[in-house]
């Protein structure tokens, strides 16, 4: 058992800390590898969805024996290029995910501003 704060501390190194360095590594590549893009971007789709599900749980996971330990398991297994876990659970889940973003932009678009007819006439002109 490593305890709370060491797991929170590996989980922000192997979890964060090293896709943050791997994602800039694969932006500044000159080659342009589409295939490390889709990694790291996938990462952090999944990851993000991860941690806003575990933000919203924390009450009923902070009981959970061990939580820590699985999380920098998962996390580890997520993010490492040997397992390709992100990628996978994208795989396995992307027509679920596509549903969910699209009743998420759907629910943003209420909260843009929006433009007057003399904007929108004005918004066509100016593209032409």
């Amino acid at each position: 058992m490593m305890g709370f704060l060491v797991s929170k501390v590996l989980v922000m190194l192997f979890g964060v800390l090293y896709p943050a360095v791997q994602s800039y590594n694969a932006i500044k590549n000159t080659a342009k590898d589409t295939e490390e893009h889709t990694q790291w971007l996938t990462y952090w789709v999944v990851f993000s969805i991860f941690s806003t599900v575990e933000f919203l749980l924390d009450v009923i996971i902070v009981w959970i024996p061990l939580y820590y330990e699985f999380k920098l398991g998962f996390v580890l297994w997520m993010a490492l290029p040997q397992t390709n876990g992100a990628l996978w659970i994208w795989q396995q889940s992307e027509k679920t995910i596509d549903q969910y973003m699209t009743q998420v932009e759907n629910w943003g678009e209420r909260f843009k501003p929006k433009k007057d007819k003399k904007d929108k006439a004005d918004g066509i002109a100016k593209d032409d």
